[in-house]
């Protein structure tokens, strides 16, 4: 065996115990937990993306791919051609991996500074998804306010199982910083700095590896659906201070006080949401059950969105439950 299978067959080994991790982590999560797992049987997980993808070739690029997997694409004008890699297929070893990480978090200071010194961007190999609802629509209308007429924004939610079922290779990015930080040889703690560990533990991040097949995506909602206009409806949930805010930072320092609400008021401005937002988006294939779960789980907590609701003997949780089935049915 030459040093180089041994190298291979190491990060092999190093990538299985990361995933072999992760499983013990969601098997051992309350119930609550709004990424769960989706290696157990009869559960579903469901992960996100703030997306603003460039329309190519007359149609919107909604495969997701990284920046390496996206231009090859654009230049042989077709996904046919192009093929899948993973880190050994690349020659990389665990300090690479570890490095390529440390450097696909800092991606979005690292290219603004690039940006300012008129230099080539740094082209990442991996794509960044999230397991926090609010942070990804957030991130989702900044990046809608900011697009191009070239430019489609939305949030895009995918089925972790499917990722998996393709042979994709994702990682929760707390577990990979807990399995490295745990083996001092890998220098994870000064190579992956405070700033890029702040971005991953706000985000609550996920890597996949070179793309996210189709097959995952549960359903796209694009910014003009998310955030309506004025001639919206005037049930609208999303407040002009969560549109506003640069980040989830700023939103809940400005956001005080919150919008008092009756209980039928934001059930009227969820409803809106599910209708303008989710239905008839939602993929065949998706259990129903699941998909209602999680997305109750994320409207559960009103003061997340902005308001405080006035004192009411009904069980918000059964009444978000009524109005997303009635939705998405």
């Amino acid at each position: 065996m030459t040093g180089g299978d041994v190298r291979h067959d190491l990060l092999e080994a190093t990538i299985t115990k990361i995933c072999m991790q992760s499983r013990r982590f969601y098997e051992h999560s309350s119930p609550g937990i709004t990424v769960s797992s989706a290696s157990l049987p009869g559960t579903y997980t469901r992960i996100f993306r703030p997306t603003l993808s460039r329309r190519v070739y007359k149609r919107v690029l909604r495969y997701f791919g990284s920046d390496t997997h996206t231009i090859a694409e654009e230049e042989g004008q077709s996904e046919i051609v192009v093929s899948f890699s993973t880190p050994r297929d690349i020659g990389h070893t665990i300090p690479n991996l570890v490095e390529e990480i440390s450097v696909h978090l800092k991606k979005t200071w690292i290219n603004a500074d690039r940006m300012r010194r008129h230099q080539v961007p740094y082209c990442s190999l991996m794509v960044s998804l999230s397991g926090d609802f609010l942070w990804t629509t957030h991130n989702a209308c900044q990046k809608g306010q900011t697009a191009n007429e070239d430019q489609v924004a939305g949030l895009a939610i995918f089925e972790t199982s499917e990722i998996k079922n393709n042979d994709v290779l994702l990682w929760r990015v707390k577990d990979l910083l807990d399995f490295f930080d745990s083996n001092p040889r890998f220098e994870s703690s000064r190579i992956i700095d405070s700033w890029a560990r702040t971005w991953a533990k706000n985000a609550d991040e996920y890597l996949c590896w070179d793309y996210v097949p189709r097959e995952a995506l549960v359903s796209f909602v694009p910014f003009e659906d998310l955030a309506p206009g004025e001639d919206g409806p005037e049930e609208i949930l999303l407040r002009p201070v969560f549109l506003s805010s640069k980040n989830l930072g700023d939103y809940r320092k400005r956001v005080s006080p919150l919008k008092r609400l009756t209980m039928d008021q934001y059930r009227d401005r969820i409803s809106s949401f599910m209708m303008r937002a989710i239905k008839d988006r939602v993929a065949s294939h998706v259990d129903a059950d699941s998909f209602v779960n999680i997305m109750v789980r994320n409207f559960e907590d009103p003061s997340h969105w902005g308001y405080s609701l006035a004192p009411c003997g009904d069980d918000l949780g059964l009444m978000l439950r009524r109005v997303i089935n009635v939705k998405y049915a």
